[in-house]
């Protein structure tokens, strides 16, 4: 049971982190990259906006993983993926748009049936 208790906190500080930096990333893409630093109120609208649709666009989409992984009989832990990050962030610098923030690990929860009694 610590084990999952561990896992949750992990997960739901992993998701924080993926949401803060991506909404960052998509902030700064949106302003125009670079040049966005010049108009620093439409950049703050921008990352404004973007956190807003990363928070739901990309956690529910994780979430929805996480819930088919279930469904299945596995146990699934979201993971930020550091390399990801960082290409988001340094395309939204230069014009282009990368995510890809993390992933799933699994493990099954319940043995597989292997069609003897």
């Amino acid at each position: 049971m610590e084990v999952q208790k561990q896992d949750s906190f992990h997960e739901i500080l992993e998701f924080a982190i993926m949401v803060v930096w991506m909404g960052l990333a998509f902030g700064i893409f949106f302003a125009g990259g670079l040049n966005a630093f010049k108009d620093l109120v439409l950049l703050r609208t921008s990352i404004m906006e973007s956190l807003v649709v990363v928070f739901f666009a990309f956690v529910l989409h994780e979430l929805a993983h996480r819930i088919a992984a279930r469904r299945y009989g596995f146990h699934a832990v979201f993971h930020v993926w550091i390399p990801g990050l960082i290409l988001a962030m340094g395309g939204a610098l230069i014009g282009l748009l990368f995510a890809a923030p993390g992933g799933y690990t699994y493990r099954r929860k319940i043995p597989l049936k292997t069609g003897q009694n």
